[in-house]
């Protein structure tokens, strides 16, 4: 088991919107590192990150920002439109199932695996299925 605790960029976002309360409030950082360990314990940021996110926010008068993630979005539901072509034909290559709903092909492959739960196994699609066995492996 890991001793560590590693944070996701959930976290840091969660950390980052509390400390530009507490900024905005007019508390300074040691009485926002204070409030935070006691709420937080060993969660807490550190003493100098919390004072670098106040010099930010000194500076810009902001911290945290909301930003899109880059490229095209996800196609969701796609496998729907998917899954009548593969039962009616095994066998159906990304190029023909491109030539019929006109999606490009690693968005085709990307449903196939995350929506359909399918691989091609010799040139036919099957469900990919694990065993129990393998799962617990």
């Amino acid at each position: 088991m890991d001793q560590y605790v590693h944070l996701q960029r959930i976290d840091s976002i969660k950390y980052e919107a509390i400390l530009e309360d507490h900024f905005r409030k007019g508390l300074d950082f040691i009485a926002t590192y204070d409030d935070m360990k006691k709420q937080y314990a060993d969660l807490c940021p550190e003493k100098n990150t919390v004072y670098n996110w106040e010099k930010l926010f000194l500076a810009f008068g902001n911290i945290t920002y909301y930003t899109q993630q880059p490229g095209k979005p996800k196609i969701k539901g796609l496998g729907k439109q998917i899954e009548p072509y593969i039962q009616q034909n095994p066998s159906i290559s990304l190029r023909r199932l491109h030539e019929i709903l006109g999606n490009a092909k690693e968005t085709l492959a990307r449903a196939i695996d995350e929506e359909l739960d399918m691989i091609k196994v010799s040139k036919r699609w099957v469900p990919h299925n694990l065993s129990r066995q393998n799962l617990n492996e």
